[in-house]
């Protein structure tokens, strides 16, 4: 288990978790009243990036929480969570009190992508690639 675990968020549930002092359990998809970590804040960030913004140079919140100031039991493994991650992914079942032990680090999030390709959501709002026809042909030639 790591030293320390990095949960990632849009500026809009920084603020409101900043309010609470609180980060909270929340559902989704394929969890229900969890809180996402990730090992390492790389991992943190593109899970936000591909779930909840508009792709390019937004800016998110990264908490950076160590592992003491969680309890064990309530740490499960979510790898399910997303596919892109280098390391493994945690979820965490309760409340997390925001105090002097956590920080916060804010960074513009950009992916930088082959000329012809573009990320699109789908109806339903999950992110996807978009293709050109050219980059497209490209593809299927390599």
């Amino acid at each position: 288990m790591p030293r320390f675990f990095y949960h990632a968020t849009t500026m809009e549930n920084h603020k409101s978790i900043m309010d609470s002092g609180y980060i909270k359990p929340s559902s989704g998809n394929t969890y229900t009243n969890q809180i996402f970590l990730a090992q390492n804040d790389r991992d943190a960030r593109l899970s936000v990036w591909l779930r909840h913004l508009n792709f390019q140079n937004e800016q998110v919140a990264v908490f950076k929480i160590p592992k003491y100031c969680l309890k064990k039991a309530f740490i499960t493994r979510g790898d399910n969570h997303t596919g892109l991650c280098n390391g493994p992914v945690y979820k965490y079942s309760r409340p997390i009190k925001i105090d002097n032990e956590i920080y916060t680090g804010f960074v513009n999030v950009n992916i930088n992508l082959p000329e012809g390709v573009s990320i699109a959501r789908n109806p339903d709002g999950r992110a996807g690639f978009s293709f050109t026809q050219e980059a497209y042909d490209k593809l299927e030639m390599a």
